[in-house]
């Protein structure tokens, strides 16, 4: 009478298809849980933003009355960074480059003209918070006369404030770990808001041609990073489900 039995490839053939999916459910949660660390990361950011933003207004009004000294954009993102250090114990700002060389990368892949290593040398001072907080700010109109769009938070501009939530640690992309904000005369603004003119969320926050400058506001707002996922999100859908 002939035995029945399976073979050890028959054996392995299912274990395998059980590891494939298993490793694809670790990755799907990995990816999931550090998105939400960046979440969670971006919105301490911005609160302690807001809140140095504050206790510096407090002392010296708004940020047109911090003295800007020069039309350069470097040193007027130094005074910026000096100023918000009177809210943050932990804040420390550089007058060099510290010896931290590397770039951003867009959502694109492509690393942002205005981003690369020269320009940052050129037009950011840089702080840190805490171990991997960092900050790259540039005051790119002393007088906060320039407008962004036309709701009153995107009013009077003095200049901007890029946050990398790690540090020099990876992936260092724009709408990933890396977020732009606007500093104005009214407080600390997130990039990307509806009536944004200069980085817009449709523009400014997609996979194909984006430097990842508009996703700020739609991460503190819709807490999600979904725009990695899917193409088709507005104001109006936001969420790839």
């Amino acid at each position: 009478m002939k035995k029945t039995g399976y073979t050890l490839a028959q054996t392995l053939i299912p274990v395998c298809i059980l590891i494939c999916i298993f490793g694809m459910i670790v990755a799907k949660c990995v990816k999931y849980g550090n998105e939400q660390t960046y979440i969670s990361q971006l919105k301490i950011a911005y609160q302690a933003l807001t809140e140095s933003y504050m206790t510096t207004s407090n002392l010296y009004g708004n940020p047109k009355f911090w003295h800007f000294s020069s039309e350069n954009p470097k040193e007027n993102g130094y005074v910026i960074l000096l100023a918000l250090s009177h809210g943050m114990r932990d804040m420390k700002v550089y007058t060099d480059e510290c010896g931290l060389e590397y770039e951003h990368s867009g959502l694109d892949g492509k690393i942002p003209a205005s981003f690369t290593s020269d320009r940052i040398k050129k037009n950011y001072s840089r702080a840190i918070i805490g171990k991997n907080l960092f900050l790259y700010a540039t005051g790119t109109s002393p007088n906060c006369d320039i407008a962004y769009g036309n709701s009153k938070p995107l009013q009077n501009v003095c200049g901007e404030i890029i946050v990398d939530l790690n540090g020099i640690n990876k992936p260092n992309i724009f709408g990933q770990d890396t977020y732009l904000f606007y500093i104005t005369a009214n407080g600390i603004v997130p990039a990307g808001l509806t009536d944004d003119e200069i980085n817009s969320f449709d523009n400014g926050c997609n996979l194909i041609n984006s430097q990842g400058y508009g996703c700020t506001a739609w991460v503190l707002m819709n807490q999600n990073l979904d725009y990695l996922n899917c193409s088709n999100l507005s104001w109006d859908k936001t969420s790839c489900r």
